[in-house]
């Protein structure tokens, strides 16, 4: 097993990384058949992964020895460049993709670099069909403000309590937005709508970030989670699972009446107070398990490790799929094919994706091998 990997957070990693994929999937693979109903209990499960995502960078962010700014070049290395690289990609061959222009006139006549630079700024690729590259954008502002949050993430008795009085205001303020959003939908019609969220102190994100640092304290300092995760084996699972169905049930309860009364709800969302206690339920889960098996625990850090360059790569073959239509042999087959249809093309997307980042990460192994050696033999030389 590598250094410093555990498990058990990696296998979170990747559980994330399939459910963002399904929920990108879903629109291409033939679940559009599926009554509407059904469709929002399969989206309401699917909604966990980025939160999840933001939970993990929580639970290793603080912990490091690493200086801010060690923090923010490992960050321009391993994240913000892939994504821009990625993010070039997509502004070349995004209309190749969905089947609007032929590959070579993609190359030969480009789009405006303005429009391209207007994207990087906004933290938005919609412009040129990467619109799930707004994770990115987050992951950096979180990073941005790391000194900051530093400051509550301290393992001293003054900073916990304010630590946790800022996450309560925060949960109290999505709580109140999420109740009284139904009839805050009736103030939109006057114009007079709020969201008592946009006056809480932090970011949804932010949130779900210091969560996973409480988790990572917890875990690593006897407290709940380490004594939770010590209990008998079966009961804490069961608990942690059943609290992640409860809630996400709830959730259909509520998009169940948006979808008769044709309203949005933030239940939907990753905002939802419900999804907070939901995704916290699935990350202590995946914490209960027993993982002890070496092998298969290295390969899910094997996997885990290709899961950024996954996310990156997957929404090529999300919209090919939806544009193209490239699976008929599963039409016209009724819901339950239909959704066999969707779980054979995420776990294909997934696998795919996955086939593709280990190739590319070897490449640049090797030629990161190769211009270290030259260097070598340039010393040697001299």
């Amino acid at each position: 097993m590598k250094k410093n990997r555990n498990a058990n957070i990696e296998l979170i990693r990747i559980f994330a990384c399939l459910t963002v994929i399904a929920l990108h999937t879903w629109v291409g693979s033939g679940i559009d058949e599926v009554p509407v109903y059904l469709k929002g209990v399969i989206r309401v499960f699917e909604k966990h992964g980025v939160p999840l995502f933001f939970m993990i960078m929580g639970f290793w962010l603080f912990s490091s020895d690493k200086s801010y700014l060690q923090k923010v070049k490992e960050t321009i290395y391993r994240i913000l460049i892939p994504s821009l690289i990625a993010l070039y990609c997509y502004f070349i061959f995004g209309d190749w993709v969905i089947g609007n222009r032929d590959f070579w006139d993609c190359i030969i006549r480009q789009k405006s670099y303005v429009i391209l630079l207007q994207s990087i700024l906004r933290g938005d690729g919609s412009a040129f069909y990467a619109n799930h590259l707004w994770f990115v954008f987050e992951y950096i502002k979180v990073i941005i403000w790391l000194p900051i949050l530093e400051l509550l993430c301290i393992n001293d008795k003054k900073h916990n309590v304010i630590r946790r009085f800022y996450m309560l205001v925060c949960s109290i303020f999505i709580l109140f937005t999420n109740f009284f959003y139904l009839p805050n939908e009736i103030l939109v019609q006057e114009g007079m709508a709020f969201s008592l969220k946009n006056y809480s102190l932090i970011n949804i994100y932010i949130l779900y970030v210091l969560i996973g640092y409480e988790f990572h304290e917890q875990y690593f300092s006897d407290g709940f989670l380490k004594r939770y995760c010590e209990q008998r084996s079966g009961r804490r699972e069961i608990i942690s699972f059943g609290v992640y169905i409860l809630c996400n049930l709830g959730i259909c309860v509520e998009e169940f009446l948006c979808i008769k009364w044709d309203i949005r709800s933030e239940y939907y969302y990753e905002s939802s107070f419900l999804y907070v206690i939901s995704t916290s339920a699935i990350f202590i889960f995946f914490m209960c398990l027993n993982l002890r098996h070496v092998k298969v625990n290295n390969l899910i850090i094997y996997v885990a490790d290709k899961t950024f360059y996954i996310y990156l790569l997957h929404y090529i073959f999300t919209k090919y799929i939806a544009c193209h239509d490239r699976i008929e042999f599963f039409e016209d087959g009724g819901i339950l094919l239909s959704l066999i249809k969707y779980v054979f093309c995420v776990f294909a997307n997934f696998f795919l994706s996955l086939f593709i980042a280990s190739f590319l990460k070897s490449v640049c192994r090797l030629v990161s091998g190769a211009r270290h050696y030259l260097l070598k033999e340039e010393g040697t030389r001299v």
